[in-house]
């Protein structure tokens, strides 16, 4: 019996193991923070939306923004070009936060297009 009951907690922990969450970013993302860089604090500043702003990415490579515009995106490792609106980003996101991703603004050659930093940090809804 003692041995039936090992077996059952090793299967069930097995199993839980191998649930690991993966990024993706089929789904809608909703704006929840800015972070700018203040040269005067010489620290990052959070800033709250004023105004609703989210992506809903598509699995045919389709995404609609907040005000209905749809474009076609490309993600290639970490950088995303939406086209229809013509913005370069670099993704960023930790395995362990799957449902939460920072988007850096960049030129088309995906180097900073802010002086002073600016990010965009979304959530999964």
């Amino acid at each position: 019996m003692r041995n039936i009951i090992y077996f059952i907690l090793l299967f069930t922990l097995a199993g839980c193991e191998s649930r690991e969450k993966k990024f993706s970013l089929i789904g809608k993302w909703e704006l929840i923070e800015t972070h700018e860089f203040s040269y005067i604090a010489k620290r990052t500043i959070q800033i709250k939306p004023k105004e609703e702003k989210f992506f809903i990415f598509k699995n045919n490579n389709v995404v609609v923004d907040e005000n209905g515009n749809i474009g076609i995106y490309k993600l290639n490792g970490n950088r995303l070009f939406i086209s229809s609106f013509n913005q370069h980003y670099l993704l960023k996101y930790r395995k362990e936060d799957t449902d939460r991703m920072e988007l850096d603004f960049t030129n088309s050659e995906y180097a900073s297009a802010c002086d002073e930093g600016c990010t965009e940090v979304y959530e999964k809804e």
